[in-house]
């Protein structure tokens, strides 16, 4: 008997360790264009980070000192700087800000231990993100937040910002190539203060549209989030899209599939869905505003009556029991 009990107990342990996920780490790279220390340690720096281990998000931020000239820097002046003073680090590049850390100016960008301390970290908070372009010019970003483990944490900062993956400029200082550039903060620079999930497999969802920059190459815009502590800037969690020019239209934009059929797409009356999933699924449409337009719980299929619903683009999400999550959109013509 005290057998069977033990072996319960490391079972319960077993599962309480794997309810973790993984945490995704963020390097904050502050540089400039005009700066030519950045020139020398930027490339070291760089190679470095290629080579480290997969999952380290980077961002790329352009203060206006030491130098006011940067043109990255003024470009979006006021997101950059307020950026950098989150940390306080504001008056030199380059800086390096790890998880939340600020990092030693005098450590060296270019060796591998710099990121050891950062890698096969868990986390009891994930972060799903999903973006939808319209056109050439504006940006749909959704961000869901999931507590899939215990924690104390009932408060957090969510950083959203939009992301340049690659931008070829000669700012002064002879680097031609600047990469994971932040382009506009979402939120508030220094994050939104949100109050967290409280309950394991809780979730919130929250979504902004922006426009975009003429400056911008739209094709190489991604959105990226950053949950911090509210008190130590630790990072929680963070989670990035993918850059590419794909717009609106009538397929499903997919983030986990739940082998879940939406039809027809565009509909003015009926929308339909059906999915091979077994157990109960809850479907929620939103409007472009964030707005939550209608909820349902089904199980295999679901009707949903479209037909008092102004045209345009809506976000359907579906989540399993299991916690397995759906987006898509569904384009109404009435």
């Amino acid at each position: 008997m005290k057998k069977i009990t033990l072996l319960s107990v490391l079972f319960i342990v077993h599962l309480f360790v794997q309810a973790k996920v993984p945490l995704k780490s963020v390097v904050e790279h502050y540089t400039n264009t005009k700066c030519g220390i950045c020139a020398n340690r930027n490339p070291g720096f760089n190679t470095n980070y290629n080579n480290s281990v997969s999952g380290i998000l980077r961002l790329s931020i352009h203060p206006s000192s030491p130098y006011a000239a940067c043109p990255l820097s003024m470009q979006n002046k006021m997101d950059n700087d307020a950026r950098t003073n989150f940390y306080t680090i504001y008056g030199g590049t380059p800086r390096l800000v790890i998880n939340g850390s600020v990092i030693p100016s005098s450590a060296n960008y270019s060796l591998p231990s710099l990121f050891t301390p950062y890698q096969n970290l868990t986390s009891s908070f994930e972060l799903k993100m999903m973006d939808i372009k319209f056109g050439t010019d504006s940006i749909h970003s959704m961000i869901t937040i999931k507590k899939v483990d215990t924690s104390s944490l009932s408060a957090a900062l969510l950083f959203l910002g939009l992301v340049e993956d690659t931008i070829f400029v000669n700012g002064g200082n002879g680097e031609t190539e600047h990469y994971n550039v932040l382009r506009k903060a979402v939120t508030a620079p220094q994050g939104l203060s949100i109050s967290l999930p409280i309950n394991v497999g809780d979730s919130i969802t929250f979504q902004y549209s922006t426009n975009a920059n003429v400056v911008w190459n739209f094709g190489r815009i991604y959105s990226i989030s950053l949950l911090q502590n509210s008190l130590t800037k630790e990072l929680i969690q963070a989670e990035r899209t993918m850059a590419d020019a794909s717009t609106t239209g009538i397929n499903n934009t997919t983030m986990n599939s739940l082998n879940l059929s939406v039809y027809p797409n565009p509909c003015t009356n009926i929308l339909k869905l059906y999915s091979t999933e077994k157990g109960n699924l809850t479907t929620e449409l939103f409007d472009m505003t964030g707005k939550k337009k209608i909820s349902k719980t089904f199980s295999r299929n679901e009707f949903i009556d479209v037909s008092a619903l102004p045209s345009g683009i809506y976000i359907l999400k579906t989540t399993h029991q299991n916690n397995k999550t759906n987006f898509q959109k569904v384009y109404v013509q009435n």
